[in-house]
């Protein structure tokens, strides 16, 4: 064969495009796994609906993969992109893994959001309120107690809808919150019937509808913010849970009052 005969076959030559295709993904897929390590996201069901793509992603890489190296070896090698569908299967089956261990991880309903880190601050604010009055801020007066008393920001009364922020190591904040946090707006009530020295597990703030200065008991808690799953319950002794079972929580006096009269009717 002449040399002009074996340029004109080499150009001949294709590259698989499923390998094109596989390497493509497995890229995709690296840069949502990059782009989870530095931004956090919430709520929630973002971060599960963007690590649910990347194992898509992954998934259907690696086939893609698989099936071109096949096809290209089959050919004996007059395809070209045995590299690329190497590193497509490389990639694609990096993000996949990652994707399995997550799906395998136990979930944690605990503090994982930036409302509960809020009902954190402003139980912390509520101590320290405690502690230099000998009582709670006044209910119908409590978010504006608490702003004036310079221990929280106007930012720590609002449960974001969507909020993103850079995780890093040298440097960290948030780059988008929304909606935009200002005075009057605030997702979160008190329950008056919780005082200083009341049990431990007296339920102190809790999540509620957008107001200001709210106070009241498990009529207002709303579990809208997690689907219907629970809400972030800060007690009297400053910890913040997420609770599944609502109607267990203890409100205090009222829910005590409410309790003997169930008691009287029924031995009536």
């Amino acid at each position: 064969m002449s040399e002009t005969d074996s340029n004109r076959q080499k150009q001949k030559l294709k590259t698989s495009k499923l390998a094109v295709a596989s390497v493509s993904l497995g890229i995709l897929s690296l840069l949502i796994l990059g782009f989870k390590v530095v931004i956090v996201l919430y709520p929630y069901r973002l971060n599960v609906l963007l690590w649910n793509i990347m194992g898509l992603l992954g998934l259907i890489g690696l086939i893609l993969g698989a099936v071109a190296f096949e096809r290209i070896k089959r050919s004996r090698w007059m395809l070209k992109g045995s590299a690329l569908a190497i590193l497509g299967i490389i990639f694609t089956a990096s993000s996949s893994h990652l994707w399995l261990l997550e799906r395998a991880r136990p979930r944690s309903r605990a503090i994982r959001n930036p409302g509960a880190s809020n009902l954190c601050r402003l139980g912390k604010a509520m101590l320290i309120y405690a502690l230099d009055n000998h009582q709670y801020p006044q209910p119908n007066q409590w978010c504006d107690l608490l702003l004036k008393h310079g221990e929280v920001d106007i930012e720590n009364f609002v449960y974001p809808s969507i909020e993103l922020a850079l995780r890093w190591p040298l440097r960290s904040g948030k780059l988008l919150s929304w909606p935009s946090p200002k005075r009057g707006r605030c997702h979160f009530a008190i329950n008056p019937n919780c005082e200083p020295n009341s049990p431990p597990d007296t339920v102190l703030l809790f999540e509620t509808q957008e107001g200001w200065n709210q106070f009241g008991g498990p009529e207002l808690l709303t579990t809208q913010r997690h689907d219907g799953d629970g809400c972030n319950i800060l007690y009297n002794d400053s910890q913040v849970n997420f609770e599944l079972s609502i109607a267990e929580l203890n409100w205090g006096k009222a829910q005590l009052r409410e309790e003997s009269k169930n008691k009287i009717k029924k031995q009536d």
